[in-house]
């Protein structure tokens, strides 16, 4: 009798008291003598309310033995109030343009909440610190000893699993808010994106219809703070790539220093991904250009990622289809002749034009 008010509400009373009665007797008879306790197979000894409570606890560390200790009432919580969340994105622009300033850059008078997070999560477990060889302030993997360590080793997994395939980056969402972990989500809302930033050049990022991102900013992390399932990762495994093309390609694009190999090759895409993205719509589409500069922007502009568009696309469209294995110094230099003669083309085509 569903529609029956007061036959519900009697019911309802029933339940409520059986319920009461249930809560009481478990409460009273919970700790006595015939009760046993078992927890992973094996009995406990519990007599008190107590000696429930320190067991409760053991079992959390053991559960969640992975959770860093970090005390930062801030972030340290699941929901984030606007304050902090517009903190968050403050914070965020800093780690992206100050990374090689003392303290991000921040006023040595002044206090704003992101300046406390970044004191508290980055420069006192030495996520940035100075870099005593070269004189400047640059990111740093967690130590041994740091409370993440355990944290970013997984992280690090987690990149190196997207070895074979894209990874959602919804995924290591996922991983950090289970066991043995189960952090909060205001903390991982800001882990995640200071992780991506300090690990920007270990990773290829790519937009859901397999566009490739190649410069992070702070519009796109807080798109990935949205909606993550839009965003994939894809790492490369750089071992036995030909060097020596990759040195020729660096002098195309202008990357000195000593950055890893596979650092190296996606700066060197991303560059001349930008260099394309920079033409006006003229050149983008006309055909009053020679073939192989023709070929080479068509190339650029269709590869799906850097090591196919590196490795196969760009040398096919030059004519040196064999060259990844090719230790031809000769060639290697014809080869960065014609790629520098295609640009010289690509950058002039437009003026070209208003020539003619």
């Amino acid at each position: 009798y569903s529609d029956d008010r007061n036959a519900m509400k009697l019911l309802l009373q029933e339940k409520q008291f059986a319920l009461d009665i249930l809560q009481l007797e478990t409460s009273q008879k919970l700790f006595i003598e015939s009760n046993e306790w078992i927890f992973n197979g094996k009995s406990e000894v519990i007599n008190s309310a107590k000696d429930l409570y320190i067991k409760v606890s053991e079992i959390c560390d053991f559960v969640y033995n992975k959770t860093p200790k970090y005390d930062n009432e801030l972030i340290n919580r699941n929901i984030l109030s606007s304050p902090i969340l517009i903190a968050r994105k403050a914070l965020i622009n800093k780690l992206l343009n100050h990374g090689s300033d003392k303290n991000l850059n921040y006023s040595e008078s002044k206090f704003p909440p992101d300046k406390a997070i970044y004191i508290s999560l980055l420069r006192e477990t030495g996520l940035h610190a100075i870099d005593k060889e070269q004189n400047f302030y640059r990111f740093f993997e967690p130590s041994k000893n740091s409370v993440f360590f355990d944290l970013w080793s997984d992280c690090n997994k987690f990149l190196s699993s997207a070895l074979s395939k894209k990874k959602e980056i919804s995924e290591l969402y996922s991983k950090l808010s289970s066991p043995p972990y189960k952090l909060k989500k205001g903390f991982i809302d800001f882990f995640i994106p200071i992780y991506l930033i300090i690990k920007a050049e270990d990773y290829a990022l790519f937009f859901r219809d397999n566009t490739f991102i190649p410069f992070l900013f702070t519009e796109t992390l807080d798109l990935i703070h949205r909606k993550p399932e839009d965003f994939f990762i894809k790492a490369y495994n750089v071992e036995g790539l030909n060097i020596n093309l990759l040195e020729s390609y660096k002098e195309l694009v202008g990357i000195a220093g000593n950055k890893s190999t596979q650092s190296t090759f996606l700066s060197i895409y991303s560059n001349f991904l930008r260099f394309i993205r920079d033409l006006d719509k003229y050149t983008l589409r006309t055909n009053k250009i020679s073939p192989s500069a023709k070929e080479l922007r068509d190339a650029i502009l269709n590869s799906s990622d850097p090591e196919t568009a590196l490795f196969n696309s760009i040398p096919v469209a030059l004519g040196y289809g064999n060259i990844l294995n090719e230790k031809n110094e000769e060639k290697l230099l014809s080869f960065t002749m014609d790629i520098q003669k295609a640009i010289k083309e690509l950058r002039g085509a437009y003026s070209e034009l208003t020539y003619r």
